[in-house]
């Protein structure tokens, strides 16, 4: 398990670089600011997967990297830090790879209002960001797969734990401080977990692959309003032969004119395929697929949220009828 071309440009920058293939011996060594401790890399010969978890100490205001077996530590990233308070004008980014067959489950506590047992390290300040509508200065943004040209899987600085799980082996995380006021920063924490698996409930994912003959899935912080800034794609894949019938039960989002909270339902992954409609509001909807694969987008804006939805998908043979009447374009429920 990697972190891999971590960036930080800014006052306190400093760069990593770790590749590193399946049997492969090889040693990294960090670039380091002249004048920070030394920064040694053990061989990577015996695990190819590992991780470095980061944090700023107080020398000098540097960034100093700390190298732990992924079996022996709890993986965690930050951004850097001065003792209290993050820099300002940084952008760090981290990109993290893991096993092939793998996917990535990231964790980011409550920010701006963080319990004892929400704090990954008791011996840094809890994180806090600025928490301003839209999060248009200090922020943590999560992307699905390498380098920020993926799809975004939100925006986050507000109060409310985050639980994003990526659709592949590589998620990127990128930090940005503006150069005003700071706040302590945040913190995360990823695992890698099988293709196919979803946590218990799911009721705090983000996104994700759902597999199977069935399952269940919701906004995050279900059953709790869904936080603002999110943008969730989860894609549903039953066995090849098998259409996905979808049910989306209580659709409660910002139903207002145009719908700024929108769900979408995509018969299909590839780019042309078809939009069965954009929703905010209805009691229940219903969508078979012409495939195996069915794909639904979640977006919230920067402004208000609501309960959100729950959902259900089962396999469906393509000779199976069922007697829900399909959702079509908003006919049914909500708006175009």
């Amino acid at each position: 398990m990697l972190l891999d071309n971590v960036q930080c440009s800014g006052p306190s920058a400093t760069w990593a670089n770790a590749r590193t293939g399946a049997g492969r011996s090889t040693t990294v060594a960090p670039m380091r600011i002249p004048g920070s401790p030394a920064l040694v890399a053990p061989p990577l010969s015996d695990n190819p997967f590992r991780f470095f978890h980061g944090i700023s100490g107080s020398h000098n205001r540097r960034k100093s990297l700390l190298w732990r077996r992924a079996d022996q530590a709890t993986r965690l990233i930050f951004q850097p830090r001065v003792p209290g308070k993050l820099p300002t004008d940084t952008q760090c980014v981290w990109e993290i790879h893991v096993d092939k067959k793998s996917r990535i489950k990231l964790m980011i506590p409550s920010l701006n209002q963080v319990g004892p047992s929400e704090v990954l390290t008791p011996a840094l300040p809890p994180p806090s960001l600025e928490d301003i509508l839209g999060c248009p200065f200090d922020s943590v943004e999560v992307f699905d797969g390498p380098r920020i040209a993926s799809i975004s899987m939100g925006r986050f600085c507000a109060k409310g734990a985050v639980l994003v799980i990526s659709s592949s082996d590589i998620m990127t995380v990128v930090f940005r401080s503006d150069s005003v006021v700071t706040n302590s920063g945040f913190q995360a924490q990823f695992d890698m977990i099988p293709r196919g698996e979803r946590e218990p409930g799911g009721s705090s994912s983000c996104g994700g692959v759902m597999s199977g003959a069935g399952g269940s899935f919701s906004t995050p912080q279900d059953p709790a309003s869904y936080p603002t800034d999110m943008r969730c794609v989860w894609e549903i894949r039953v066995a090849e032969g098998f259409l996905v019938f979808l049910t989306i039960q209580r659709l409660r989002l910002e139903d207002t004119f145009g719908c700024p909270d929108v769900i979408e339902v995509i018969d299909g992954w590839q780019r042309a395929s078809l939009s069965k409609g954009r929703f905010c509001a209805g009691e229940v909807l219903t969508f078979r697929s012409s495939s195996n694969i069915l794909i639904l987008v979640f977006r919230s804006d920067a402004a208000n949220t609501s309960a959100g939805f729950q959902s259900l998908y089962r396999a469906l043979r393509p000779d199976e009828s069922d007697d829900s009447k399909e959702s079509d374009s908003g006919r049914y429920h909500g708006r175009d």
